[in-house]
């Protein structure tokens, strides 16, 4: 249970203290308290860039979705501007006169557009997000698996070591036992 901690030195009073030598101090002192912390910064870096990630693609989805829907709307725009205008440049005994019920069915058939391209741009960043969080907790379970083993296997060598420790002082102790009796007969 002996730890061997590095304390900080302070630069004698005559010394002046400069930036770098304050710099050089945190440095050092970062190095050995920092180790510990390793993989949770490594986990949280690569939780940060993971939410980059998906922030990301979920700003591009709705730029798409923003884009079709005006594209949507414009198309829209334009058949009721078609139906519009071939409906007043007709007469009623034409053949060619757009009824209104073809002007629904476009409509529908342009409702029914729009919310397909909505519910398909909903899945898609719904399965992407998924996809990309059950790829982050594989690799977190990866790296905790690692980490238990590296535990474990630490463990073990602890054990081995303090059997060698228990070893060598029974062996110290027999010698010190011979000495004495060596010691005696002489």
């Amino acid at each position: 249970n002996h730890e061997t901690k590095r304390k900080y030195t302070r630069p004698p009073a005559t010394t002046p203290t400069t930036m770098e030598d304050v710099y050089n101090l945190i440095q050092e002192r970062n190095s050995y308290e920092t180790i510990p912390f390793l993989p949770i910064q490594a986990s949280n870096f690569f939780l940060s860039n993971l939410a980059d990630a998906l922030q990301t693609r979920c700003e591009s989805l709705e730029k798409q979705y923003y884009l079709e829907q005006q594209q949507l709307l414009v198309e829209a725009h334009h058949i009721e501007e078609a139906a519009q205008d071939h409906g007043t440049n007709t007469n009623e005994n034409d053949p060619s006169t757009a009824s209104s019920s073809e002007n629904t069915r476009l409509r529908v058939e342009v409702a029914q557009l729009h919310s397909g391209l909505k519910e398909k741009i909903k899945k898609e960043l719904h399965s992407t997000a998924a996809m990309e969080a059950r790829q982050a907790l594989d690799s977190l379970q990866e790296e905790k698996l690692a980490q238990e083993t590296t535990i474990s296997s630490l463990k073990m060598e602890l054990e081995r070591s303090n059997e060698i420790t228990t070893h060598l002082q029974t062996e110290l102790e027999n010698a010190k036992s011979f000495t004495r009796l060596s010691e005696k007969q002489f």
